[in-house]
């Protein structure tokens, strides 16, 4: 206290610089106040510093600048990077590139001179806080965009360059009144109006859709629609019956359909109109080192290495007898200590399915259980049946990625690491103990199987401790933010799957970092794949699949032995992205080696190739409008309930 006493005493103190202020500026508050924070807080010159420089700044907002009052006290010097300069009497007019493109946002009469680093006389800070000549300054525009010196752009009709922080236009301005063209009118705010707004709000389909309505803040002139009519996606102008609707980018005309897992939504005036389906599906995603995405959508990373619940039911408090569990036992597989999924675990009463090391062992049998195992070079697929109860589709990677599709038939609760798969993804950490966990480390340990195993207590960045892989990882991940990946840009979110792959690229410090690193990105294509985007993003030299094996070697009676045969004319296995692309698809869709023509599909219940062009296509168009992509539907037979919502739930 004596020592802030003794520091803060300058406030008050005569012969100082602070004591021309007295007379303008009781010193006695802010003496009380620097006392009271250097007293609370341990680093004290911060706060004494802020203090004096409060009194200073309401000294100059009264007309009396406080030359050098830093150079009083120690440690409240400010040193100025580059070629700035520290005063006391800085002012943004006439200074900053800004002030010269448009005068009347930094320089105003009542401006109060502030303290601060600035650029010397003749230079000007620019939009990267850099002193520039005045010819090296941007020009400003409206919405906070700029273009660079002696760079042009067209506004009304006229040509402008920026010049000096200035734009500087030649030729004759435009009339905006001839370019509207009908059933646009042109609205001028010079004029007087029954809405003295003008354009500023023109009814547009945009606005019918999503209903908002438009506050406007200044009058605009422009063209807009007749009464009664709607400015489209294309500049055109239709009734309220003929708005398009939007979905991921793409216009749905009036009456065109659009089907996702649960819904099936119709074009309506702008707007979808959707009606659920009685049954629909979710998916659980384990994949990477600890990645896992919820069947509500909930995301999060752990690093454990015990035996996990990912998926089980019977949660209920009477704790019935599960009738299916999904385990997943987790290794250590890098340096940095991070885990992989290793070992998944299927127990369906007493049947038993193991998948480890690539392959997968049965054991036991349920006669109420019907499953079936699709196999495919890249992945393996299990259809499983619990009658009146789930129908579920696992897939795995062979290594480190596994998703759990589910669609039930009751409302039995279901929990686990996959969360409760109630359509709420805030109540996703419900613990075994059935209270929502405060963070995912404590959701995690609740979830071993083993209660001995050790507890999780942090969660690794392996890009912190491989520094020297992270430029790697995030050149190689950077094939998700690419042009290859563009289609899918709008309909799924790319930035938690490439944070993902550059977190697992780092991991993999120990071998098999390509293999980390092509995992990631085939769950964001497998996730766009869900959407109906077909991404062909592996090539010989990235990310290879080699399905000529095939080609070449003959299977050998009923073992999964081949036999090598030099002499085939028969080369039909290929990879594939996808099967039957913009196509509803008979299965869930994945890429793999395949061995049916391009435009056909492998039938597992009649056992041969299938023309692809049997099926139906996910959205109803009208003819003269292209088939687009959309989400294959999970059952086609699936009824309906006249649920009704405005937007497609994806």
């Amino acid at each position: 206290e004596i020592s802030a006493e003794t520091h803060c005493s300058i406030l008050t103190k005569k012969d100082t610089v602070f004591e021309k202020c007295h007379a303008v500026v009781n010193p006695t508050p802010f003496y009380k106040r620097c006392v009271y924070q250097a007293c609370n807080y341990e680093e004290t010159f911060p706060y004494i510093c802020s203090a004096l420089g409060s009194y200073a700044r309401t000294c100059s907002s009264m007309g009396l600048i406080l030359e050098n009052w830093r150079n009083s006290m120690d440690n409240c010097t400010i040193t100025c990077t580059g070629n700035q300069t520290f005063s006391y009497n800085t002012q943004a007019c006439d200074r900053t590139c800004l002030s010269l493109s448009n005068r009347d946002l930094e320089c105003h009469p009542t401006d109060i001179p502030i303290e601060g680093c600035n650029c010397p006389q003749g230079l000007y800070l620019n939009h990267k806080n850099e002193c520039v000549r005045k010819s090296h300054c941007p020009c400003y525009l409206e919405d906070r965009k700029y273009i660079l010196p002696d760079q042009s752009i067209m506004t009304g009709g006229i040509t402008c360059y920026c010049v000096n922080g200035r734009l500087s236009c030649t030729g004759k301005p435009q009339n905006l009144a001839e370019s509207c063209k009908a059933p646009k009118k042109y609205v001028s705010c010079s004029n007087s109006l029954e809405n003295k707004y003008g354009a500023a709000c023109a009814p547009t389909c945009q606005m019918l859709a999503t209903g908002i309505e438009c506050i406007p803040t200044k009058c605009e002139s422009g063209c807009v629609c007749a009464d009664g009519l709607y400015e489209n996606l294309d500049g055109g102008c239709v009734p309220a019956e003929e708005c398009p609707c939007e979905y991921g980018g793409l216009a749905y005309r009036k009456g065109e359909q659009i089907q996702t897992e649960c819904e099936i939504c119709t074009c309506t005036k702008g707007k979808w109109k959707c009606v659920q389906k009685s049954k629909c599906s979710s998916t659980c995603n384990l994949y990477g080192e600890g990645h896992i995405t919820t069947f509500d959508g909930q995301r999060f990373v752990f690093d454990g290495n015990c035996e996990y619940i990912l998926a089980t039911d019977g949660c209920s408090v009477k704790r019935p007898v599960s009738s299916f569990k999904i385990v997943t036992e987790n290794v250590i597989c890098g340096k940095s200590g991070v885990t992989c999924s290793r070992s998944i675990s299927i127990y369906l009463g007493n049947l038993t399915i193991i998948l480890r090391d690539e392959t997968f062992t049965v054991s036991g049998e349920n006669p109420g259980v019907r499953y079936n195992v699709k196999k495919n070079a890249l992945h393996l697929m299990f259809d499983i049946i619990i009658p009146g109860k789930y129908n579920m589709t696992l897939i795995w990677n062979k290594h480190m990625n596994f998703f759990i599709k589910i669609s039930r038939e009751t409302q039995e609760t279901i929990c686990g690491l996959c969360g409760n798969y109630n359509g709420n993804m805030k109540d996703d950490f419900e613990t075994r103990s059935k209270y929502v966990a405060s963070n995912e480390l404590e959701f995690v340990n609740s979830w071993k199987e083993n209660p001995l195993c050790g507890d999780v207590y942090f969660v690794v960045d392996p890009c912190s401790k491989n520094p020297y892989r992270k430029a790697w990882a995030e050149k190689t991940c950077s094939v998700i933010n690419s042009q290859v990946f563009s289609a899918c840009h709008n309909k799924v979110n790319r930035m938690p799957y490439y944070e993902a792959c550059v977190r697992d690229s780092c991991g993999c410090d120990i071998g098999g970092d390509c293999e980390c690193m092509c995992d990631a990105i085939a769950v964001y294509a497998m996730a766009c794949l869900d959407k109906g985007i077909c991404i062909d993003w592996r090539t010989p030299e990235f990310c290879p699949v080699y399905c000529e094996y095939y080609n070449s070697h003959k299977k050998t009676g009923s073992s999964d032995t081949y036999s090598y045969g030099s002499h085939n004319d028969d080369c039909t296995w290929h990879y594939r992205p996808c099967n039957c692309p913009n196509q509803n698809y008979k299965y869930v869709n994945i890429e793999g080696c395949y061995n049916c023509s391009h435009d056909e599909y492998f039938d597992h219940e009649k056992e041969r190739c299938m023309p692809c062009a049997t099926t139906q296509p996910e959205v109803t168009r009208s003819p003269a409008t292209s088939t687009l992509p959309t989400a294959p539907s999970i059952s086609a037979s699936a009824a309906t309930t006249p649920t009704e919502s405005t937007n497609p739930t994806i």
